[in-house]
């Protein structure tokens, strides 16, 4: 449920931006203002929460099939 919802929150900026993480994240310098930088905060966070996220169910799969 909480990749669910972190996923959701990471699509509405991929729509906004119209691109992933990484294409903005090196465009980032070029269009920096204050929504932007803080957009990227929040959105760093979420991909850092996400790629957690699913390291622990493939950490509690693999454990699971032992």
């Amino acid at each position: 449920m909480e990749l669910k919802q972190t996923m959701a929150r990471i699509r509405r900026y991929e729509r906004k931006y119209k691109c992933n993480f990484k294409v903005f994240e090196k465009r980032l310098s070029s269009e920096g203002n204050y929504e932007t930088h803080e957009d990227y905060g929040e959105w760093s966070y979420l991909e850092e929460k996400a790629k957690l996220i699913g390291d622990d169910i493939a950490n509690y799969e693999r454990l699971a099939a032992a």
